[in-house]
């Protein structure tokens, strides 16, 4: 592994260490399920390890990933309503079978 990218792993796993209790319970109190919860937070946390390099240090990386947590928990109210917008935006949306875009489910 080069020098880079372990340096990479270290700082996320530090960051998921130190916040990943907090945003499980922040999704798991603002989402529709348990199962819901664990989604989003698992989501937050592959957005923060695509953006790593541009995440803030310190005080300012939880802040980031509450703020990031809040979007992704409205992108999943609004796919679990029914919005097309969000359905459209939505990586691999145009996979999921028609059978089950009116289900309220991906």
């Amino acid at each position: 592994m080069r020098e880079g990218e372990h340096e990479r792993r270290r700082r996320f796993n530090a960051l998921f260490a130190s916040h990943s209790s907090d945003i499980v319970a922040y999704c798991g109190w603002r989402a529709a399920s348990a199962s819901d919860a664990q989604d989003a937070a698992a989501e937050v946390f592959l957005i923060a390890w695509r953006r790593l390099d541009a995440l803030p240090e310190g005080d300012g990386a939880r802040v980031w990933l509450y703020a990031t947590a809040r979007k992704v928990l409205a992108n999943q109210r609004r796919w679990l309503r029914g919005d097309d917008r969000a359905r459209a935006a939505a990586p691999g949306a145009a996979s999921v079978p028609h059978r089950l875009r009116g289900s309220g489910r991906p």
